[in-house]
């Protein structure tokens, strides 16, 4: 919900955009560039991965793995960065 009520509807083309999900013992992290595209509005590419103009299925891939392997006590965080130039 935060990602696509706060941080999505506040992209600009040319930010890049860093995702850090982050469990006591485990971190994962996504870094994507957003821009404007011909096909799309706008992408987001993300090393390895062919452009895509929605994140969240790679998102809710993470987050459910993540999921998965926490447990009793763990502490977790989900961290949304933008960086402007």
């Amino acid at each position: 919900m935060t990602y696509s009520q706060e941080v999505y509807r506040i992209l600009q083309a040319g930010d890049t955009l860093t995702i850090t999900f982050h469990t006591s013992k485990e971190e994962w992290k996504i870094t994507a560039d957003f821009r404007e595209d011909e096909r799309w509005d706008y992408v987001f590419e993300v090393s390895g991965q062919e452009p895509t103009p929605d994140m969240f299925p790679l998102i809710e891939k993470i987050y459910q793995n993540a999921l998965q392997k926490l447990q009793v006590g763990d502490m977790w965080t989900i961290a949304f960065h933008i960086q402007r130039l």
